[in-house]
């Protein structure tokens, strides 16, 4: 018994240190937030949640070519055709290069705005941190995908582990140098993990110009990217309700909102990421939606058994911890117990994964951009005299709930309905 426990454990030794050293970067990056804002003003912890938003809009720049990598390399993976997944991964690098000389030009364009119109210091300096940050963010995109196509989750495991060492340790820029260390800390960061999953990409680079094969991923990825990018932004759609309402003073009390949100979020992006690309690798060798239900059953259960006791955690630990450590945010505290709830719920959407998988997601998209257009049209028709951090936080949480409920129970009625299919279909 105790040898089969101990081969059980060795056959998913890379799952488990994934998993560890992801929780692992959860706390170490929640720790740091909270540093951060110790060290930092709410107008300067708020130049920077507002410089940052731009790396999350600029996701659309593939033009949905990662997420058609992101299905068809573990796909052809799964198929045991690994020359085409190697022309593939090469293709996907060239698009990542070129996408990110896009990135760091509109970078350079959001650092001489503000520039120009006499912004913050803060701000600026900023968004000039945001330069190089904006540019890895391409390039890992297909190197992290590439990574878990291969279901290398033990060097990603261990490339966290340095990331939690380098979270904590560049707090010292901060400590020494406030607003220009915060600027140093996000580019170490950013560049330890591009040259670490460099280390394991090396068949990748390669210049690759397939015009054909990009714009087959751009017919497979590009729904999927407008899913995942309406999902994006509406993680975000707080904070940019508020920067462009209320200014950056107010972002920095509802950064402890969006600190909340990142911690979850840093659980629940790694488990995502993890069960779609098991779920593609399954139902590229089974072609049956039966293929999907034991990925998606323990996608939920570690979503239950990870994310809600954090979630938990930062919810109670909220009132008691920021009067005490950031008394400077406690303006923020309701927003930020709100928008833990709505995260949660949102967490629960990554079920979603299954239409992405299959094909499947107009309907899902559909949810996504109706509540999203949602969001900011309610948002910005409420005066801004009456526009609380609360009230944002709320608008955010009721959306996400409704978009949960209805988006599940399609999932589940789709699930049914096409097992059914194939269980007749298989009997004939």
């Amino acid at each position: 018994m105790f040898s089969a426990l101990k081969s059980h454990v060795m056959k998913r030794k890379g799952m488990l240190l994934y998993t560890g050293s992801n929780s692992m970067l959860a706390a170490a990056t929640f720790l740091g937030s909270f540093v951060c804002a110790r060290l930092l003003e709410p107008k300067e912890l708020g130049a920077f949640q507002t410089a940052q938003l731009l790396v999350t809009y600029l996701a659309f720049l593939p033009l949905g070519t990662f997420n058609g990598f992101n299905r068809q390399y573990p796909y052809l993976l799964g198929k045991g055709d690994s020359d085409a997944a190697i022309g593939l991964s090469q293709t996907g690098y060239t698009v990542s290069c070129i996408t990110a000389i896009v990135a760091a030009a509109l970078s350079v364009g959001q650092l001489f705005l503000f520039w120009e119109t006499g912004q913050d210091s803060a701000l600026i300096l900023a968004a000039a941190a945001v330069i190089p940050v904006a540019v890895i963010g391409q390039l890992a995109a297909v190197q992290f995908a590439i990574l878990t196509g291969r279901q290398a989750f033990g060097w990603i495991g261990r490339t966290q582990l340095v990331m939690v060492i380098l979270t904590l340790a560049s707090l010292l820029f901060v400590w020494k140098f406030a607003v220009v260390g915060q600027c140093v800390r996000l580019v170490i960061i950013a560049v330890a993990t591009w040259l670490l999953y460099h280390l394991k990409t090396g068949e990748a680079r390669h210049w690759r110009w397939d015009f054909d094969q990009i714009r087959q991923l751009v017919r497979i990825g590009a729904p999927i990217m407008v899913i995942g990018y309406t999902a994006s932004i509406f993680s975000v759609a707080d904070r940019t309700l508020v920067a462009s309402v209320k200014g950056i003073q107010a972002v920095g009390y509802y950064s402890l909102a969006g600190l909340t949100i990142a911690a979850i979020q840093s659980v629940y992006t790694p488990l995502a990421v993890a069960m779609y690309s098991k779920a593609n690798h399954a139902y590229g060798q089974s072609h049956r939606l039966a293929a999907l239900v034991p990925p998606l059953n323990r996608f939920l259960i570690l979503i239950t058994a990870t994310v809600v006791p954090l979630a938990a955690i930062i919810y109670f630990s909220l009132p008691v911890v920021v009067p005490w450590l950031l008394p400077k945010y406690v303006p923020g505290i309701a927003a930020a117990r709100i928008a833990c709830i709505a995260s949660v719920v949102f967490c629960y959407c990554g079920t979603a994964f299954v239409f992405n998988v299959t094909g499947h997601n107009r309907i899902y998209g559909i949810m996504m951009a109706c509540a999203l257009g949602a969001f900011f049209l309610i948002g910005f028709c409420i005066p801004q005299s009456e526009l609380t951090l609360e009230r944002v936080a709320w608008l955010r949480a009721v959306i996400s709930m409704v978009v949960c409920l209805l988006a599940n129970s399609y999932l589940v009625f789709y699930l049914r309905r096409g097992i059914r299919t194939e269980g007749r279909s298989s009997r004939k």
